[in-house]
């Protein structure tokens, strides 16, 4: 299949199916991708996700990058009621050279920490913790990040929560070096949560060889509660806040209105906790 070439001028390359029969791979193997900094491509809809082929969609295009990928973010087109296993995916290579936006997918957190061992930033949506037993090892894993959800608005929130203290079993992120775990409220939804609710996701799903940082994005922490503020205390190092202009949760998923991304918002973005 021959390969096309593109001017030097250009910055941002976006391929988008509108055909359940069309193998974008195909069409992207045709690209340098060396030469584009960044290319987004996926379906319009999220319907004609084609399931394992959207995994295998994005590790064709990370592999023909041919370098690391440093930070990723998924971010989830559902709700903690509903269906959730629908996500956009960010990737960007070291020193931000090259970013990889991939929407529609049904690329998972477990996809993601298998095929990219050298990520130093990671941002998850709520829902992309997933069930099941295990440990999951990130060695170089220094900012992790989780973006609530709409129903995250409110302190009492349901079973589908990642935080509450649920019977069935997650597997546990390994990060030896983390050193921030932020949380980033549903656009324009500044939220009030329970400390235990953080304190639930710091013992039950991560594992670092000291207590991070935490940073906390439109979020507000219920403070009438000693013990738990106390509990919460013991597992970090330093509470920190930071603005939603840091961070693209204002892109988070459900405010692209399953339109395409904006442009301007695709040559800007920058990684979740690169700043925040």
């Amino acid at each position: 299949m021959p390969t096309v070439t593109f001017s030097a001028d250009l910055k941002a390359l976006v391929v988008i199916s509108n055909d359940n029969g069309l193998d974008l791979r195909d069409v992207l193997r045709c690209i340098p991708h060396g030469q584009v900094p960044v290319v987004c491509t996926g379906f319009r809809s999220p319907t004609s996700s084609t399931g394992t082929a959207s995994v295998d969609l994005i590790l064709d295009v990370s592999t023909a990058l041919n370098r690391p990928i440093e930070s990723l973010s998924l971010y989830s087109w559902g709700t903690l009621n509903g269906g959730h296993d629908l996500f956009d995916v960010w990737m960007e290579t070291f020193h931000g050279t090259h970013r990889r936006i991939i929407m529609h997918s049904e690329f998972s957190l477990r996809d993601a920490v298998m095929a990219y061992h050298s990520l130093t930033i990671l941002a998850i949506s709520e829902v992309a913790v997933p069930e099941g037993s295990g440990e999951y090892e990130l060695p170089y894993l220094t900012h992790l990040s989780v973006a609530l959800l709409e129903s995250g608005t409110q302190s009492s929130r349901g079973h589908n929560s990642v935080f509450l203290l649920e019977p069935r079993p997650n597997p546990v992120l390994l990060c030896p070096i983390l050193e921030i775990v932020g949380f980033v409220a549903y656009p324009w939804h500044p939220t009030i949560i329970a400390p235990e609710m953080i304190s639930t996701f710091l013992q039950w799903h991560v594992k670092c060889s000291r207590p991070p940082v935490l940073r906390l994005s439109e979020i507000a922490l219920v403070q009438n509660n000693v013990p738990e503020v106390a509990a919460l205390l013991g597992l970090i190092s330093d509470i920190q806040e930071s603005r939603p202009t840091d961070s693209p949760s204002g892109r988070h998923g459900p405010t692209w209105n399953n339109r395409l991304p904006n442009i301007n918002d695709i040559l800007s973005w920058e990684t979740e906790m690169t700043k925040a």
